[in-house]
């Protein structure tokens, strides 16, 4: 048995060691290799002399405790004792210019490769950066204080900040001053003591420091007594108050560190220490800033003076640092400027109606009003002059007058206020015409405006508005200007233009003379200057669907070829239609004239002309001249420009023609044609020309099957850069029956002026909605003016009807006018609420474009006006521009507008059989009626 059985066992030995080498085998294969040694974190790479550096490193792998060190290490920075050896991990601290050594700024500077080693002392981990010491740099905030108001005190937080001082009360402080004769000379050296009004300027440190930092500071201010105005001399009140020093704050009766009478008033507040100056005034002192602030303050005080002044300017300087690491820049100073604003009463000059700007003619007087805004407890003066940039003198081409306690209208400029009067009342006087001398080109202007220099530095005088100073203009031509002196019959105006220093041009034809076309030019007294023939007789001329002969002029700066000077160059188009004789159809031509100088002393001649249309009808329909001194002309065509595809019916389009140099000669050539049509007739309304992309504005009985089409009656606009070019229309909606008849476009926004039966809104409906654009019957017919941006969004609108909604209201023509519109056009009934009806009266509206969206043009108030005056809004309280003129007399209507200025409205209307030109104040007063 033992034999048989020994093979057995040998062989389950053998097995159970080859499982035990197996097994230790296996056992080896997963034991893991110590982790590498790491250091964790990345340090900051700036620190700041003063400011507490640490950075808490992490730290894993190897075998046991890791132990640290630093090597290429600044002086100041070292690693915390850990007495847990279990920790993993390691704190670096230390506080430049301090630890270390105190070596203050030698510390400054970046320190590279510095290296953080930690072992378990079989393996190493290495963390290698840099460190860059930097100063720590005190600042200022700027502030700006407002004279007489209380502060707001700063946002209060919970660490870094130095208590708060109080500002809630008022200090006081004791000034002298000198007291000024009416020619300015000093005249006496007073005292007051008056109150002043504590303010705070933050001063900041960009990293709060482990100990003190005390910081001097002092008030500065490049005031000069001695920086005079020319021819004159200190003491004066043209050195005290000359340009050099009118924005400048005087120290010590501006601004005062610390009140003569304001020490009680400081508190607890430890911080900050006034220092006197020679004077004994408290203009400087010092600030501490205990450790870790970061944010402390500078109590000053803002005198409240009662002498009118400009918005004053002084500088806070920190001047030296006297303990602690901070830094004042590398000049060792920082100054920050501060500002203070008046506070005195201001004068606002204005119109009776509340307007900034009138015009008045030769010889008339008007009373405006001088209104006094603000706090005050004693009687107020306020001087009246012009300003440097007015073209009329007073005392010589108007004199300002005030009321006399008998009535009487005597010549001052000196307007007071007593004590609880606020409006005060003064006549501006023209010069009348037998005495009143004008050598310039243009009418003269007068900005009256509150004397700045003579009410500077003089107590219980009021300071001026003079950011907007009320504008007159003297109007030399008062009596209506007849264009037509035999009838309609001699001579049919059809459009009107102003430029040139007022000159008028009156575009139209003579009917009994082969509707001969000319262009006539008045100057702004009314005298007729030039007649320029634009067509011979029998020229074929026809005013089926065009709007007769158009005109637009233009001045634009030119460089003369030789002697390289710039100066204006004046110029205007005509564009007409004709019966072509080749296609039977109805052409265009365009005629562009220059001034020249040379000739005959000076007059127009004929730069250009040309024929430009298609085989079918064109009518040109609006014209305009571009910066170029390129003529642009847009209208409707039944037919295809070259290049271009109908829609079908009539297309509207756009043509700019350039004047090319053909040796010494000036060839037209037509450079772009855009036609832009739908399955509707479409019709021009007015066009912009721009500097080189014109702006067209129209209307389509149906806006189909072109592009961007609504599908619906309505008013479209487009700009185009050439024949070929992507072409964006913008539409607005009107009613069928309704249409487009003109229109002006800004900078910014487009407006359509329109006749119908529609009265349109763009409306504020409340509940937080946005306005809607809305369109409502009326009974009668009536105007509209509807706005929309450059982008095709509505902006507002505006119904223009007779008050009863009861009679006939067309119009014809729309312009801008001193960042409002005017229109001009017709009535049967009471446009004007106040008006007598006799027939067909012309009308004119000035609409306020400040105006909430929905509101009409004007409100439906009563005045006792004639009806040849403007009746203005009276209901709100506040001043509005709108107003409406209806003219008295039948059977007239105003077709055509033009802008002077934005001083005159410049307006031709037809009164029966007579055609002529009528001027309107930028209040709606008739000027030469």
């Amino acid at each position: 048995m033992r034999a048989e059985n020994l093979p057995r066992i040998l062989s389950a030995t053998r097995a159970v060691v080859a499982l035990s080498i197996v097994l230790i085998l296996i056992g080896c294969k997963t034991e893991k290799d110590p982790d590498p040694v790491r250091v964790l974190g990345s340090p900051p790479e700036n620190a700041y002399l003063g400011v507490e550096y640490s950075y808490n490193f992490g730290a894993d792998g190897g075998e046991g405790i890791l132990d640290y060190s630093l090597t290429n290490a600044p002086s100041w920075l070292a690693l915390e004792d850990i007495n847990n050896k279990a920790r993993q991990g390691v704190i670096m601290r230390g506080v430049p210019g301090l630890t270390g050594g105190n070596r203050g700024e030698s510390d400054l500077g970046t320190t590279q490769d510095i290296n953080l080693v930690t072992t378990d002392g079989q393996a190493v981990g290495l963390e290698p950066f840099d460190i860059n010491v930097k100063v720590n740099p005190l600042s200022l905030a700027s502030e700006t204080f407002v004279e007489g108001e209380r502060a707001e005190p700063p946002e209060e937080f919970e660490t870094n900040q130095c208590a708060i001082p109080d500002i809630s009360l008022n200090g006081e402080h004791t000034i002298t001053y000198n007291e000024y004769a009416s020619d300015g000379s000093v005249v006496s050296v007073e005292q007051a003591t008056l109150p002043t009004r504590p303010v705070l300027v933050r001063i900041l440190l960009d990293q709060p420091s482990v100990t003190e930092i005390s910081v001097a500071f002092s008030l500065e201010s490049n005031f000069n007594e001695n920086n005079c105005d020319t021819d004159f001399a200190p003491p004066h009140q043209r050195c005290d108050q000359s340009e050099s020093n009118e924005d400048d704050a005087v120290i010590g009766r501006d601004v005062i560190a610390l009140g003569s009478g304001s020490q009680q008033l400081l508190g607890d507040i430890d911080y900050l220490f006034y220092e006197p100056d020679s004077s004994g005034a408290s203009t400087s002192g010092v600030v501490t800033l205990s450790p870790g602030t970061t944010e402390c303050f500078i109590r000053l005080e803002v005198i409240e003076d009662g002498f009118p002044e400009r918005t004053e300017n002084f500088t806070v300087r920190l001047t030296e640092v006297r303990s602690g690491l901070a830094s004042l820049g590398r000049r060792d100073t920082y100054a920050k400027a501060m500002s203070i604003e008046d506070n005195e009463p201001v004068v606002s000059l204005k119109t009776a109606k509340g307007g900034g700007r009138d015009t008045l003619n030769i010889g008339q007087s008007k009373e405006f009003t001088a209104v006094l805004t603000g706090k005050r407890s004693d009687e107020i003066r306020a001087k009246l002059a012009s300003r440097g940039s007015s073209t009329a003198i007073i005392g010589t081409d108007f004199y300002t007058q005030l009321q006399s306690p008998g009535g009487i209208w005597e010549d001052a400029d000196e307007i007071v206020f007593p004590v609880g009067t606020d409006e005060v009342t003064f006549r501006v006087q023209i010069e009348d015409s037998d005495s009143f001398s004008n050598l310039l080109s243009d009418d003269k202007f007068a900005l009256i405006e509150i004397d700045a220099t003579y009410q500077a530095g003089r107590p219980n005088h009021a300071r001026g508005a003079n950011d907007a100073p009320l504008r007159i203009s003297l109007n030399e031509l008062t009596s209506p200007l007849i264009v037509n002196g035999l009838g309609a019959e001699e001579f049919m105006p059809t459009d009107i233009s102003v430029e040139q220093n007022g000159n008028i041009f009156v575009a139209g034809y003579e009917p009994l003379n082969g509707d001969r076309i000319v262009a006539r030019i008045y100057s702004r007294q009314g005298e007729l200057i030039q007649e320029v023939e634009v067509a011979a007789p029998a020229n074929g001329f026809v005013a089926d669907i065009s709007k007769g002969p158009l005109i637009a002029t233009s001045q634009r700066d030119v460089r003369d070829p030789v002697t390289g000077a710039e100066g204006p160059r004046y110029e205007f188009g005509v564009a007409y239609n004709i019966s072509s004789v080749e296609t039977d159809g109805m052409d265009i031509v365009i005629s562009k004239f220059i001034f020249d100088p040379d000739s005959n002393g000076g007059e127009y001649t004929r730069s250009w002309e040309i024929s430009s249309g298609t085989t079918g009808d064109d009518a040109v329909q609006a014209i305009d001249v571009n910066s170029a001194g390129n003529i642009v002309i847009a209208g409707a065509t039944n037919d295809a420009w070259p290049d271009q595809a109908s829609a079908g019916n009539f297309d509207s389009f756009v043509q700019t023609i350039d004047g090319v140099l053909d040796g010494s000669e000036v060839t037209p050539q037509v450079s772009s044609t855009r036609q832009v049509g739908y399955t509707g007739d479409e019709q021009v309304a007015g066009v912009t020309a721009g500097d080189s992309i014109p702006l067209v504005m129209g209307w389509s009985s149906n806006l189909e099957g072109g592009p961007d089409a609504i599908g619906e009656p309505g008013g479209f606009s487009y700009s185009v850069s050439s024949s070929s070019s992507n072409v964006n229309v913008n539409q607005v909606a009107t009613e069928l029956g309704d249409r487009i008849v003109s229109g002006a476009s800004s900078s910014s926004n487009i407006w359509f002026l329109g006749n119908g039966r529609t009265q349109y809104l763009f409306a504020d409906r409340g509940n937080g909605a946005a306005p809607s654009y809305e369109r409502e019957p009326l009974s009668s017919e009536a105007g509209f003016v509807v706005g929309i941006s450059r982008f095709g969004n509505i902006r507002k609108a505006f119904s223009l009807n007779d008050k009863d909604d009861s009679q006939k209201d067309e119009f014809s023509d729309i312009i801008l006018f001193n960042g409002d519109l005017v229109v001009s056009g017709l009535t049967e009934g009471r446009f004007n609420s106040s008006a007598e009806v006799l027939g067909q009266h012309g009308v004119l509206s000035r609409i306020s474009l400040t105006a909430e969206p929905g509101e009409v043009a004007v409100t439906d108030s009563e005045d006792t006006s004639s009806g040849d005056e403007a009746n203005g809004d009276e209901t709100s309280g506040e001043y509005s521009s709108s107003w409406r003129f209806q003219s008295s007399l039948s059977d007239t209507e105003v077709s055509s507008l033009a802008n002077y200025r934005d001083d005159e409205i410049t307006a031709l209307v037809r009164s029966s059989n007579d055609w002529q030109i009528l001027l309107f104040g930028p209040e709606g007063d008739a000027l030469n009626p």
